[in-house]
């Protein structure tokens, strides 16, 4: 890797806390909401379930990608 790179993906390992939390805090809270709110607000609930199910998903992924391109350093 260039110096260049190794810069550039040392400013996303400073985000992997975020998205840690992502997975464990705010996408589940969003889900429990939409779930919640689907008596109420039907459309509303099940749009705030979908995007925390793909909050969870997105910033899961993409840990794992900085994660193995971590391993991968020499």
């Amino acid at each position: 890797m260039t110096p260049a790179e190794i810069a550039a993906l040392d400013d996303v390992v400073k985000t992997q806390g975020i998205r840690v939390a992502d997975v464990v805090f705010i996408g589940p809270l969003m889900l429990w909401g939409g779930l919640a709110l689907r008596d109420r607000y039907p459309l509303r609930g099940a749009v705030l379930a979908v995007l925390g199910l793909t909050t969870v998903g997105y910033n899961a992924r993409n840990y794992q990608r900085v994660r193995r391109a971590l391993q991968e350093l020499p």
